[in-house]
C-alpha cells in the first residue's frame, strides 16, 4: 500500500507534468504538418542513415529531448496519420524511445551520484547509442509489404476547424496514453516493493523499473567503470515497465513490439561498450565513493522525472537552451556527414 501511494504521488507530481505536455505536442505537431516540414527538409539525412522518410525526424527529436515513451508515441502518430510506412515506424520505435536529459542528468547524475557532469556523459552516450542502433536497425529490418497504415488516416471532421479539432483530439488521445503510463508505473512500483533483498537484486529491480534499480546499482560497492557501464546498459534497455508502456501504445496498430525489444537489446550492448571504453580512456573515477552524498550532506531520494537540479534563473536558462540548440545542430551535422557516407537502404 505504501508503494502504491508513493507511486500515485509520483504520477501526479512528476510523471504527468513531465510527459503529458510532450504527448499532446507530439500529436499536435503531426496533425498540424510538422512531419511534412521535416520530410521536406531532412529526407536527405533520414533516408540514407536510418532508412526512414524525413517525417520520422520528428519522432527522433522528441525521443531525444523528452523521455520514455514519447518517442514511441510520436512514431505511432506518424504511422496512424500515414506519414511513415509500417517498416519505417518499426525502425523508429526501435531507437527513438529514449530516456530524457532531465532523468539522466538530474536524477541519475546529480541526485543519485552527486555529479551532473557524469550524467551529461551518460546522456551523450545514451543518444549516440540510440543513433547507432537506428543505423543497425535500418540494415536488419527489411521492408514490409505493408507500405502504409491500412487504418484510415484521421482527418478533422469540421472544415475550417483543423487547429481546434486537432488540439482536442491530441488532448483526448494523450489522456488515455498518460493513464496507461501511470498504470504501469504504479504496478511495477508495487511489484518491486515485494522483492526481498538478495545478491544481485539491484539488477532484477533494474529489469523491472529502472529508477529503483539504477539507484541500487549506484550504491553498490563495485568498480567505477563497471558500475556506470551497467547503469548505461539499463538506461538503454529501459526495463519492463517502459516495455509494457510501449506495448500499450502499439496495441491495435499492427506494429511489432519485437522491433522495439531488438532495438533496446542492441542499444544496451552499444551503450555498455561505449561507456566502458569512454570512462576507461578518460581515466574518470579516481576517488569516487559511490555514496549518496554531496558537500557532506545526504541527498534525499529523487524519483524519475523529478526536478532535481537547482532552480534556474534567466541567464542559466538561456545558456541551457543555447546548449540544447548547439547539441541538436551538432547531431544534425554528424548525421548529414553519415548520410553522404552510408548507402541508402531499401
Amino acid at each position: 500500500m505504501g508503494a502504491v501511494t508513493d507511486a500515485l504521488s509520483l504520477c501526479v507530481t512528476s510523471v504527468i507534468p513531465a510527459l503529458f505536455p510532450f504527448f499532446v505536442c507530439s500529436s499536435l505537431l503531426v496533425a498540424m504538418g510538422a512531419a511534412d516540414l521535416c520530410g521536406r527538409g531532412l529526407s536527405g539525412i533520414m533516408r540514407p542513415v536510418f532508412g526512414v522518410s524525413g517525417a520520422g525526424a520528428l519522432a527522433v527529436v522528441l525521443g531525444i529531448i523528452s523521455g520514455y515513451p514519447v518517442g514511441a508515441n510520436c512514431a505511432v502518430e506518424l504511422y496512424n496519420s500515414g506519414k511513415v510506412s509500417k517498416t519505417e515506424a518499426e525502425r523508429l520505435i526501435g531507437f527513438c524511445n529514449n530516456s530524457g536529459p532531465l532523468f539522466i542528468i538530474g536524477t541519475v547524475g546529480f541526485a543519485m551520484n552527486g555529479s551532473p557532469a557524469l550524467g551529461g556523459v551518460l546522456y551523450i552516450i545514451h543518444i549516440i547509442s540510440a543513433i547507432l542502433t537506428g543505423i543497425v536497425l535500418s540494415r536488419i529490418i527489411r521492408e514490409s509489404k505493408v507500405i502504409i497504415n491500412p487504418v484510415p488516416v484521421r482527418k478533422s471532421a469540421v472544415p475550417g476547424m483543423n487547429g481546434i479539432a486537432a488540439f482536442g483530439s491530441a488532448v483526448a488521445r494523450s489522456v488515455v496514453t498518460i493513464l496507461n503510463v501511470c498504470g504501469f508505473v504504479v504496478f511495477f512500483a508495487a511489484a518491486e516493493s515485494t522483492l526481498p533483498d538478495f545478491i544481485g537484486h539491484e539488477f532484477v529491480n533494474a529489469l523491472l523499473e529502472i529508477t529503483g534499480g539504477i539507484k541500487g546499482i549506484s550504491a553498490m560497492n563495485i568498480g567505477f567503470v563497471l558500475k556506470f557501464s551497467l547503469i548505461s546498459f539499463f538506461l538503454a534497455l529501459s526495463g519492463l515497465s517502459v516495455f509494457f508502456q510501449t506495448a500499450s501504445i502499439l496495441s491495435g496498430t499492427g506494429l511489432s513490439i519485437g522491433s522495439y525489444a531488438l532495438g533496446k537489446l542492441i542499444q544496451g550492448a552499444i551503450a555498455f561498450a561505449l561507456t566502458f571504453a569512454a570512462l576507461s580512456l578518460l581515466g574518470i573515477g579516481g576517488g569516487y565513493t559511490g555514496a549518496f552524498v554531496m558537500n557532506g550532506s545526504f541527498i534525499p531520494e529523487y524519483s524519475i522525472y523529478a526536478g532535481t537540479l537547482p532552480p534556474l534563473d534567466l541567464k542559466r536558462y538561456l545558456i541551457l537552451i543555447g546548449g540544447e540548440i548547439a547539441w541538436c545542430g551538432l547531431i544534425v551535422g554528424v548525421l548529414a556527414l553519415a548520410a553522404k557516407l552510408l548507402p541508402e537502404t531499401d
